[in-house]
């Protein structure tokens, strides 16, 4: 080993303390980018491996093929495999329509269906729905198409349609065949490896129209060539932005680090140099030094970013399920491209960040080993002016002491001021967002049923099938069932001109009218007590008396109605009315408002409950026989949600068409999912605040041994260490109070555009939110600056001595 590197080494040893903050800087952003890059290649497998299993592993679905279109792309090299289906409709034995879908064994393995074996066919659990009959793997189906019929036994019942091609309610099922035609033919098509997308998105369109294209986004992602695409590359590059972060923090307190050995360092090259050390051989020797905390730090830091993630992740699991909104459920792996990935980058950063302290140490003169004071840095010496005079008088010695020494490097002093400010910046804004995320869904779900039954194949047994299930239960109270709601025009008397929401004027017979958008919606029964709980004026049980008498529901956001009990006017279920125009009288119904309600109202719109004969007459539907959509419930005693919930299952769900829905779980699954985003945001943001803290102490104490000469003239002058540890602390302390209220001042001005342009006023906890981080880094400056002084102490030749 040369002497140079042995000088390194005793180098090292001798500053243990810096030494390990330089490889705790090191580590800390090779982890970050490391889990980072983990987290999204888990989250693309994840996509992947789902979209596989669900949709298939084609790249591109084409319609409407034509024998032409399949000779030219059978003989393009960049298409490895090419799977054809065509599709016929046939009627089941009950009269019913359903869709066949006949596919080749190729197309077979693209889709979801290859590890199913057999020759029979592939059906969807909604066909025996509609069969009604509890049909078995083996059965024979007899499907009547339009030029023969066809005798099939079942092999596989899938949930549903999988790849949704002619939408959720549609009856569906696939056989394989040996030859299907290539004319109006479905393709599938699996592309070889390298093949270029972009060139492949201009060939197909050349070959049909761009709606016969769809895309499997998923699985084209996972390939390299997805991400040349100028658009594609710019949102890698957006959602790179974190890594561009840590890349700059690294940036900045390698310099630091490194400036500061130099500086340290000046009388020994200096020495080395009147020796004969030549300019490279110095160079090597701070680049040694590089090498060495980069050797130690970027493994660990690589172990740390894959399995810290991953033992998060782990603890995660142990307290909590999976749900809807899960992130920490993923299998995080480890991938030798992200490895890859974060060495270069990690790599580049910090020789980068060294290059410019090794170029100002092969710059070091000889004679600088020979003087009694490093010279290896000037100190900026601002020039005096009247206003630096007034300053002083206002602010005191110290203080104007204090900010000078801020200002030696002004580079320093503005990359510590940033690192600062974008961590008060990113630790308001996230948790702006995780508490407005969180509160929002409380808001959202505090008048929301408890339970929700989605009527998805359209049962006309639906009400008597829920309410069947729901009799004899404890604790459940009212129910609201739902139907296809239509637009309506709600005119009404007297004219009101709003600006927001904005009310046209309707003439009807001559008169004008207040236009108020809005749905209309069927009266029922059933939903009579629901209605009698949520009254704000006026009866519910009037809308029988009168055809014209209607129910009017507003949302529980609104603060008060615009429409009262016995306003008269008229109802339109036309889909355009532009304002001014004129409508005869009998293009309308006549109404009259029995009762105004609160309810589930999307926005701001209002709902008009009116009789089956008028909601034929408006919609040209027979409203005695309309089918509900879905079904609204809500408990008298919350304590026994698990005991409904579990019966609603085991009784409805059983019925294939019928799901239940709890707010409860929801409203779990959403925090949960919340929860799993703050703990990578403020794991993120810990992350940077470190980084800069450790930034600032390198900071302070590069000034504190660039300005010994100026400190040992103060104490001469009689200036008390007392007085000098003071000045170092309120350097520490500004930093913080200057980050903290630039990071606060642009948190205040992105909050106030969110909230103004809502119509609203910041929030006393949005002022405690702006003001927590402040305090943070302002704490965090002080103990820089306390550790700065401490750091001093093992420096027997510092000339200042602040740390006695």
């Amino acid at each position: 080993m040369s002497v140079y590197k042995l000088l390194t080494h005793k180098y090292l040893r001798h500053h243990k303390r810096r030494t390990w903050y330089t490889i705790l800087g090191i580590v800390l952003s090779v982890a970050l980018i490391t889990s980072m890059g983990t987290f999204f290649m888990g989250l693309q497998q994840q996509s992947r491996v789902q979209t596989e299993q669900e949709v298939g592993t084609y790249h591109y679905l084409l319609t409407n093929s034509t024998p032409e279109m399949l000779e030219k792309l059978r003989a393009n090299p960049s298409i490895a495999r090419i799977g054809l289906m065509h599709t016929e409709q046939v009627q089941l034995p009950n009269g019913e329509k359903m869709v066949l879908h006949h596919m080749d064994p190729i197309a077979k393995q693209l889709l979801p269906f290859h590890q199913i074996t057999g020759d029979g066919l592939i059906v969807n659990k909604m066909l025996l729905y509609h069969l009604g009959l509890p049909i078995q793997t083996g059965e024979i189906i007899t499907l009547k198409g339009s030029k023969q019929e066809y005798k099939l036994p079942i092999a596989q019942v899938i949930a549903d349609d999988s790849h949704r091609l002619f939408g959720w309610d549609t009856i569906t099922a696939y056989r394989t065949v040996d030859y299907v035609e290539d004319n109006n033919a479905t393709v599938y098509l699996k592309l070889a490896n390298g093949a270029n997308l972009e060139r492949m998105d201009d060939y197909l369109r050349e070959l049909t129209s761009s709606s016969n294209i769809v895309a499997n986004t998923p699985l084209l992602a996972s390939l390299p060539s997805y991400y040349l695409k100028p658009v594609h590359f710019l949102n890698l590059l957006y959602f790179s932005f974190p890594v561009h972060i840590v890349v700059l923090m690294t940036f900045a307190f390698i310099y630091n680090t490194f400036q500061m050995s130099v500086v340290e360092r000046t009388r020994h090259i200096g020495l080395l140099r009147s020796l004969g050390a030549t300019k490279q051989q110095v160079r090597q020797m701070i680049f040694y030094e590089i090498q060495w905390v980069s050797m130690v730090g970027i493994p660990i830091g690589l172990l740390l970013g894959v399995y810290g993630l991953r033992l998060v992740a782990f603890i995660y699991r142990l307290c909590f399920e999976s749900g809807s909104y899960s992130i920490l459920h993923v299998n995080f792996t480890f991938s030798p491209l992200v490895i890859l990935f974060s060495v270069i980058v990690s790599g580049i950063a910090i020789y980068c960040s060294a290059w410019l302290p090794a170029r100002q140490a092969v710059h070091i003169a000889p004679m600088n080993g020979l003087r009694a004071v490093d010279q290896g840095m000037r100190v900026r010496r601002p020039a005096p002016n009247r206003l630096s005079d007034v300053c002083r008088r206002l602010l005191g010695i110290d203080n104007m002491l204090v900010l000078r020494s801020m200002r030696t490097s002004r580079k320093k002093f503005y990359m510590n001021i940033f690192s600062l400010t974008l961590s008060v910046f990113l630790f308001t804004i996230f948790t702006y967002l995780s508490s407005a995320v969180i509160l929002g869904n409380m808001g959202s779900t505090k008048q929301t049923a408890d339970f929700t039954v989605r009527n998805e194949l359209h049962s006309i047994r639906f009400i008597s099938d829920v309410t069947q299930a729901l009799k004899g239960m404890k604790g459940v109270g009212t129910i609201d069932v739902k139907d296809m709601d239509h637009s309506a025009h709600i005119l009404l008397q007297p004219i009101v001109k709003e600006e927001d929401p904005p009310h046209e004027e309707i003439q009807v017979d001559g008169k004008a009218y207040t236009d108020y958008r809005g749905r209309l919606s069927l009266f029922r029964e059933e939903n009579i007590p629901y209605y009698a709980a949520h009254v704000l004026e006026g009866k519910v049980q009037d809308i029988q008396e009168d055809v014209t008498h209607v129910i009017a529901v507003i949302g529980f956001n609104e603060s008060y109605p615009k429409i009262k009990v016995g306003d008269e006017g008229y109802l339109s279920a036309r889909q355009e009315l532009e304002s001014k125009s004129s409508i005869p009288g009998h293009d309308v119904v006549k109404i009259k408002i029995a009762a105004v309600v609160r309810g589930n109202q999307p926005g701001n719109l209002t709902s008009i409950i009116v009789q089956p004969d008028m909601y034929e007459r408006l919609t040209a539907q027979e409203g005695a026989l309309l089918v509900p959509i879905g079904m609204d419930i809500y408990l008298q005693d919350v304590g026994q949600e698990h005991t409904v919930y579990q019966v609603l299952k085991q009784k409805l769900e059983s019925r294939y068409g019928y799901v239940v829905d709890s707010k409860v779980n929801s409203e779990k699954d959403f925090s949960l999912g919340g929860l799993q985003i703050s703990i990578m945001l403020y794991g993120f943001v810990i992350a940077i605040v470190i980084i800069a803290s450790l930034n600032i102490v390198n900071t302070l104490v590069m000034n504190l041994w660039m300005r010994q000469k100026e400190f040992s003239l103060f104490r001469a002058m009689g200036l008390s260490q007392r007085r000098l540890q003071s000045m170092i602390v309120k350097e520490g302390l500004f930093y913080g109070m200057i980050s903290g209220g630039l990071g606060g001042l642009c948190s205040y001005g992105l909050l106030s555009l969110i909230y103004f342009s809502t119509g609203r006023s910041l929030d006393m906890w949005i002022w405690m939110m702006i003001l927590a981080p402040i305090c943070m880094v302002t704490g965090i400056g002080y103990v820089a600056a306390r550790i700065a002084i401490s750091s001093m102490k093992a420096k027997p030749n510092f000339q200042g001595r602040v740390y006695d």
